[in-house]
């Protein structure tokens, strides 16, 4: 109970409602030893672990149903609203007639209603209406030896974008960095568990070697993530990426996480805006556009297999440097943002 209560919490203080919290908990291991846990084959699980406790929000890619949902609430809301407002105009038509004179009339001048209309009516980004968040509290299980965290989550089927490590403070108010400008999105089928590994925290730090002093820092360089960053973040979250389940999951349909580029989102809490680094064979940028580095794969494998094109031979002025990586990019191949 106190696990559904701490997520539902959260979806609450977003200003939005914990109905979708009912469909997402955290699986600790003591569950399952306890004959607690059932398997739900109608849900989906995602499984995480790393070096430290992680913690994280996921949002989920709204489906059609979920559209279609969200819709018929806004258009229901709507109608409610658009009913109330020759009332609340006429109270404020009286209020408005006896502040005349007083210093209270252009305060209420301000506070005239707005006629609500399909235009200007809102009930909040459908975005924000199916996160899940994951850590750092009610772990799977913790390897204090070896200081190895982890995760087990129960959600909704779909596709999920990692909106980074963003958590609720004891303030109320948000903390973190979202990877607004850059992320990475995967599906989590209904009956099976999607094992995620460390790859959240450690994809982009395959092979660089570890330093246990952090960089000076100046600039943009504090919220988006440079080269010079990524030794020191070795060095707190490891450089090998790992994946497995436990054997208590063993009996489980699983399967590993299948990442792709995300395309970029809103800043939603006004925290720090920042970005994944480049993921070698996932993600990579061209001057600050997000690319699909698997999609742009297929792409040109299809064009391998396809009939024969006679093409201009590429000049010397091509772009055909990545950001960071050194992934080659092109700007076709980049995912657009929704402004």
């Amino acid at each position: 109970m106190k696990k559904f209560l701490a997520i539902a919490m959260f979806a609450m203080t977003l200003g939005q409602s914990p109905a979708l919290a009912g469909d997402t908990e955290a699986i600790e291991l003591k569950d399952i030893e306890k004959g607690k846990f059932e398997f739900d084959p109608q849900s989906g699980y995602i499984f995480l672990q790393g070096r430290n406790r992680q913690m994280g929000l996921l949002l989920k890619t709204p489906n059609a149903q979920d559209m279609a949902e969200y819709e018929a609430e806004w258009r229901e809301k709507l109608e409610k609203e658009q009913k109330k407002f020759p009332r609340k105009l006429e109270n404020w038509e009286a209020e408005f007639a006896i502040a005349q004179g007083s210093r209270a009339r252009d305060k209420l001048l301000e506070k005239k209603p707005e006629e609500p209309t399909e235009e200007n009516f809102s009930i909040g980004s459908i975005e924000l209406r199916h996160m899940v968040a994951y850590g750092p509290l009610f772990v799977f299980s913790k390897d204090k030896e070896n200081d190895i965290y982890t995760y087990m989550v129960k959600l909704p089927p779909g596709t999920y974008s990692y909106y980074g490590p963003v958590f609720l403070g004891p303030n109320g108010g948000y903390a973190g960095q979202c990877y607004c400008m850059g992320s990475v999105e995967f599906e989590a089928k209904a009956g099976v568990i999607t094992d995620l590994g460390n790859f959240l925290t450690v994809a982009s730090l395959q092979g660089i070697e570890p330093v246990s002093e952090p960089p000076e820092m100046k600039g943009s360089d504090a919220g988006i993530f440079s080269k010079d960053q990524l030794p020191f973040l070795a060095s707190l979250q490891g450089n090998e990426l790992t994946y497995g389940l436990p054997a208590e999951l063993a009996s489980y349909p699983s399967e590993r996480a299948d990442f792709r580029a995300a395309r970029k989102r809103d800043n939603f809490f006004g925290i720090t805006i920042s970005r994944m680094p480049p993921i070698p064979g996932v993600l990579a940028y061209d001057n600050g556009q997000v690319v699909d580095v698997k999609a742009k794969a297929a792409a040109a494998s299809s064009e391998s297999t396809g009939p024969l094109k006679i093409s201009k031979t590429a000049s010397a002025g091509d772009n055909d440097t990545a950001e960071l990586a050194g992934d080659a990019t092109a700007s076709q191949d980049a995912i657009p943002s929704e402004d």
